[in-house]
């Protein structure tokens, strides 16, 4: 069986560290990716087909709602992942249905 494979796009080292230790021991689990920003995430995303991504919302240079839009409205241009998990510190109604719409 095949490795589901993750990036994870946050800012936050010690929540990536967390993350990477908690996917360490999951062998059907593979993390291909780490990205602090999401200018970065959509390179990486032009060229690499993943299963998983998970998204920080509050990222410099292009945050997890730009990508979101990006990712949505030049579909052609990304391998777009399977299924986006989008995380915040924040809790804001108005940005959570925005994240929805938006197919996170």
């Amino acid at each position: 069986m095949e490795s589901l494979k993750v990036i994870i796009s946050d800012d936050g080292k010690e929540f990536v560290q967390t993350l990477q230790d908690f996917f360490h021991d999951k062998k059907e689990i593979e993390v291909v990716g780490v990205h602090t920003d999401g200018v970065t995430l959509l390179n990486t995303l032009r060229v690499t087909q993943i299963d998983l991504l998970i998204l920080d919302l509050f990222m410099p240079n292009c945050d997890g709602i730009k990508v979101l839009q990006e990712l949505k409205t030049k579909r052609d241009k990304y391998k777009v992942p399977k299924n986006i998990i989008v995380i915040t510190a924040f809790s804001n109604e108005k940005i959570m249905n925005s994240v929805a719409e938006l197919g996170a």
